[in-house]
């Protein structure tokens, strides 16, 4: 297959790799796509984008499966693998692929670096879809400072050394940094280094310093004069402390103290979305979240964040609903940054740290439930969460998967009546999540399922305390009740200010002038 597809032009053999993937048994159909600089590959519904030329056993690797494949060489089971919330490090990311597998297998956040700017621009945009992945162009050596990166005819061979392939001749100066500087730079304690570097690998892992991830994966290839740094980095990682193996090019190392970081505190962040200006409502409870809450940083997410995050999805921001556009907003904020989400008619009525932390499972996740509703386990106007939450990451996952295609209200349309018998239907993958529709409570019910099909995720739930979200509600009810008077609401009001810490009210329910005084001069 090898020596007729080297007879080939680029186009016959994508044409042929094609073909070959929709014949092998251990293959899944995979579509590749010529640009003028760049190949576009589509498997599972799964693009990656790389620079011409493609080499030839990229070709191979992604009909067989690229991300599979990538997630094998760099795993060693039982020994060096991704576990849930890990916080990665891929160096010498190249387009992306470990990292995206990586996130597929639940890693809570990965940190990308790749210095070559064409390579790095096509990494950016196969990663756009993920907020817990950041892209770095800049590379990692022993010292810090820039270095000149030379160029090679093919992407995968450019190197701080002389390319072993294709040297064009031609170099850029990019940054470098050591790892502990980048670390520090990060505020990220790393559990998990990937490092492909075309021959600096042993530069790379002095830059270590005190830094002691828990689990490495470093490739050494002889691509240093023909030589391994297979020794000099075994010896160098075995006196820190590291327990070592070899399969294949691929040195594993695991801290022989294996114990995990503790997670990173909760991000003092609070978002909200509220696009032109606020109602007299919106700005009582986002001045109340502010005067109750002075060690947290209040966020306003706007129109130009909106728009770009949808659009990272692939979907068209002008196709949906301002309500579904924020459902997508509020979850890659609290996966990319961590923090605490809000609705922006949540009224506060009191500060966060004195109920949020008896909420919180372990890794800080927390939200009301909605036990009396059928496939609703949660609300979703208060939520916190962060990158190393696995119920924050799975919820993601199940987000990134459900956009994949163009989806329309289901109201109105002949799949409405199968939903209202049966909601889980509508985000089964054999069910209604095929079809190109959604329902208001897509979110809702995306968590449902994620708790269904993960049982260990259904148990990290069960140690969330989960206020019952119904007793949030009360003043809602209150407010839209249009026989009572002022006086009389106010009355209600105040026999429930200690029912729940918070309350949700609707933006679209007119509250009258007295009433809107009386809420704004609430004591704190």
């Amino acid at each position: 297959m090898r020596r007729l597809a080297e007879g080939l032009s680029e186009e016959d053999r994508c044409v042929l790799y094609a073909n070959l993937s929709r014949s092998h048994p251990d293959y899944r159909p995979c579509d590749f796509s010529l640009g003028h600089t760049r190949v576009t590959v589509t498997q599972d519904s799964e693009t990656l984008v790389f620079p011409r030329p493609l080499p030839l056993v990229k070709h191979l690797l992604c009909a067989s499966g690229y991300l599979r494949w990538l997630h094998r060489k760099y795993t060693l089971p039982g020994f060096v693998e991704i576990t849930p919330g890990d916080r990665v490090l891929d160096c010498g990311a190249y387009v992306g692929g470990f990292a995206a597998a990586a996130l597929q297998a639940g890693a809570g956040c990965v940190d990308c670096i790749e210095p070559a700017p064409d390579t790095s621009q096509a990494l950016v945009q196969n990663l756009a879809s993920w907020p817990n992945a950041r892209c770095h162009q800049m590379g990692l050596y022993s010292a810090d400072g820039e270095k000149e990166l030379n160029l090679s005819a093919s992407a995968v061979e450019h190197s701080f050394l002389t390319p072993d392939v294709g040297a064009t001749g031609n170099s850029v100066q990019v940054r470098i940094a050591r790892l502990d500087t980048l670390a520090r730079e990060l505020r990220t304690a790393f559990d998990f280094v990937k490092i492909e570097a075309e021959g600096v690998e042993a530069e790379i892992v002095t830059g270590l310093g005190a830094l002691r991830p828990s689990k490495i994966a470093i490739d050494v290839s002889p691509e240093r004069d023909g030589k391994s740094p297979f020794a000099v980095i075994s010896r160098h990682l075995a006196g820190l402390g590291y327990e070592t193996r070899l399969r294949g090019a691929v040195l594993f190392a695991r801290r022989q103290d294996t114990a995990r970081h503790p997670s990173p505190p909760r991000s003092r962040r609070i978002f909200a979305m509220w696009e032109g200006e606020p109602s007299p409502l919106v700005e009582i409870c986002l001045a109340r979240w502010r005067a109750l809450n002075p060690d947290y940083t209040l966020l306003s997410i706007g129109k130009k964040s909106r728009r770009r995050i949808v659009a990272a999805l692939g979907r068209d921001p002008d196709r949906l609903s301002i309500q579904a556009q924020s459902d997508i907003v509020r979850h890659w904020y609290l996966t990319r940054e961590g923090g605490v989400w809000i609705d922006a008619t949540l009224f506060p009525l009191a500060p966060l740290d004195s109920f949020l932390d008896a909420m919180s499972d372990a890794s800080g996740f927390a939200a009301f439930g909605r036990s009396q509703k059928p496939a609703r386990p949660i609300a979703t106007w208060l939520i916190a969460g962060s990158p190393a939450s696995r119920l924050t990451t799975g919820w993601w996952r199940e987000i990134r998967n459900y956009w994949r295609i163009e989806r329309t209200p289901i109201l109105g349309t002949r799949w409405h009546t199968l939903y209202t018998r049966n909601h889980r239907w509508i985000v089964e993958p054999t069910g209604g999540a095929a079809l190109p529709v959604f329902p208001y409570l897509w979110s809702h019910h995306l968590f449902d399922r994620l708790l269904g099909s993960r049982p260990e995720l259904r148990a990290e739930w069960q140690q969330v305390a989960r206020p019952d979200g119904e007793s949030a509600l009360a003043w809602m009810s209150i407010l839209k009740d249009t026989e009572a008077s002022p006086a009389e609401k106010q009355a209600r009001l105040s026999k429930t200010l200690t029912q729940a810490p918070v309350q949700k009210l609707d933006h679209r329910t007119e509250v009258d002038p007295s009433t809107l005084s009386w809420l704004g001069s609430l004591p704190l």
